[in-house]
Order: structure tokens, then C-alpha cells, then sequence
């Protein structure tokens, strides 16, 4: 019997990219494919300065209507303010998201098979890295 184990990264935000240009804007942007990111599978991605040195690293998963960008708290407002300034007249919405914790869980069985309501990919970088999670937190009404 194995015991799953877990990481709660506290210090990941979230940040949602949709509209019609979400897609070729993000492309243009990192330095993944994009294309690469679908409801399945998650990306994990730079972002760089003209000169090619590195500003942030990030993973991005593409929800429904939205890409889902998942980044440590200290590059978040860098990264925010990069995306605004890049934006120019693009059909996107960049949105803080504080629905989600980020949860890593080593030593799966059938984990991958959760609820519609929790994100789940297999690390991209190397599938021994465990399965991220992005967990919806609950909200007090």
C-alpha cells in the first residue's frame, strides 16, 4: 500500500487569460507552443525580456473560456504588468484569480480521475514530479 503525500503551494497565484486573441497573445508571448495546451495536458513556460533573460516562470492549463496561469507570488505583479503592457489592443481579459490553491500529490493511484471542479495534470517537466492540482477554495457567503 502506498500513502499519497501532498504539497500545498501557498505561494501560487493565479492569473486567467481569455477573450479571442487569448491564445496568439500567449503564443507570442512564451517560450512554450501554446498549442500544446489543452484541457488535458498543461504547459510549463517562461517568460523572458527582449534580451532573453529570464523574468518568470509559470504553468498554464486552458480551462474552459480562459487559460489558467499558475505563478509563484513573487513574480506575479512583474508578470501582470508585462502582460498589460504587451496587451496593446488584443481581444484579451487578464484577471487576478483567487479561486484556487495549487496542491502537488506524489505517489498517485487514480488521483487523475476527480471532480470537474478540480483542475489535475501530470507535472509537464517530468511525469515523476506527481500530479499538480488546482483546488476551487471555498467561499464564505
Amino acid at each position: 500500500m502506498t500513502t499519497n503525500k501532498y504539497v500545498n503551494l501557498i505561494e501560487s497565484k493565479f492569473i486567467s487569460i481569455s477573450g479571442d486573441d487569448s491564445k496568439n497573445f500567449l503564443q507570442g508571448l512564451i517560450t512554450n507552443d501554446i498549442n500544446k495546451c489543452d484541457s488535458k495536458n498543461a504547459i510549463y513556460s517562461c517568460l523572458l525580456s527582449p534580451q532573453g533573460k529570464f523574468l518568470c516562470d509559470f504553468f498554464i492549463k486552458k480551462g474552459k473560456e480562459k487559460y489558467i496561469v499558475e505563478i509563484h507570488n513573487k513574480y506575479k505583479e512583474e508578470f501582470l504588468n508585462k502582460l498589460n503592457i504587451y496587451k496593446l489592443r488584443s481581444k484579451i481579459v487578464i484577471d487576478e484569480n483567487e479561486e484556487y490553491n495549487s496542491i502537488i500529490i506524489l505517489f498517485f493511484d487514480d488521483l487523475l480521475k476527480l471532480s470537474s471542479e478540480i483542475i489535475n495534470f501530470i507535472d509537464p517537466r517530468n511525469n515523476n514530479l506527481g500530479i499538480k492540482i488546482f483546488v476551487k477554495k471555498k467561499r464564505n457567503k
